[in-house]
């Protein structure tokens, strides 16, 4: 074979070889391409899919924080207790009494103590007389008598809003002649008396009036009850009958109630809370 045809067939043969390695290489190049094509869109949806759950899927509910409680976010600190002044033995100063009413007015009240009880002669309620013995009788017409010595395991019968049993005044009524108590029949419900201390105004408000036998009065279960707040106003039933000896044979009993007080000083001693409650 001559030396040029064997020349163009090698060159032939080279170029054969040279078109199928570029076919070859198309080929990787267009598979690389799609591969990656595939894998970028793979990659794309599935970072959509966990970047964006959709409605219902677990990874949408969220776990609301707990509310903070006072113990987890503070400690309170406790506002100190308010400082009562000390609850000394109350004294007796000196009182007077208002009776608007039937014209009382800043009458003195008088100290009554066990040792000024007398031996009253009173109607048995049969016509005869009996001794009565640790009676309160006021020294006169116009004396108001505060009666100091009831046993305190009953309460304190005292002239304050601090009071814890019932008070009592006494004082004289006369059919004939003129006295403190005479117009104490004439008291009506809601009328109002005051009692005035050194370091107290006390207004009570009349709840009931009604007679009680002389003999009786020591042992009447709502004269001798002990009730917070509670003003018993005493005095002999004048227009009502006598005795042989001329005497009232009953007692005119008012009850007034504690419906407001007033301290007159600037550090009052505390009232106990019974009797704040029962005003009215």
């Amino acid at each position: 074979m001559p030396r040029r045809l064997q020349r163009r067939d090698i060159k032939e043969g080279m170029d054969t070889q040279a078109q199928v390695a570029m076919k070859w290489l198309r080929s990787i190049l267009v598979l690389v391409a799609v591969v990656s094509l595939g894998v970028f869109v793979w990659t794309t949806v599935n970072y959509r899919v966990y970047a964006t759950p959709s409605e219902g899927s677990p990874l949408t509910a969220v776990t609301p924080l707990p509310t903070p409680t006072e113990s987890a976010t503070s400690t309170p600190i406790p506002s100190p207790a308010p400082v009562l002044p000390p609850d000394v033995p109350w004294k007796f100063q000196g009182a007077t009494l208002t009776v608007p009413a039937i014209g009382i007015d800043h009458r003195p009240i008088t100290e009554y103590t066990k040792a000024n009880l007398k031996t009253e002669p009173v109607s048995d309620g049969h016509g005869g007389i009996v001794n009565v013995h640790d009676t309160i009788v006021p020294d006169g017409a116009w004396t108001i008598a505060w009666y100091s010595s009831i046993s305190p395991k009953y309460g304190k019968s005292i002239l304050s809003a601090r009071a814890t049993n019932t008070v009592y005044l006494f004082g004289h009524a006369y059919g004939f002649g003129q006295a403190i108590f005479n117009g104490l029949p004439n008291l009506k419900l809601g009328d109002t008396v005051t009692v005035e201390t050194p370091t107290e105004r006390l207004t009570y408000t009349m709840q009931d009036k009604f007679p009680v036998a002389k003999i009786d009065l020591k042992t009447n279960k709502i004269v001798t009850a002990p009730v917070i707040g509670r003003l018993v106003m005493v005095a002999c039933a004048a227009t009502g009958e006598h005795d042989a000896n001329g005497h009232a044979k009953d007692n005119m009993v008012t009850i007034f109630q504690l419906t407001h007080f007033e301290s007159l000083v600037k550090n009052p001693h505390p009232v106990d809370p019974h009797v704040v409650g029962r005003l009215k």
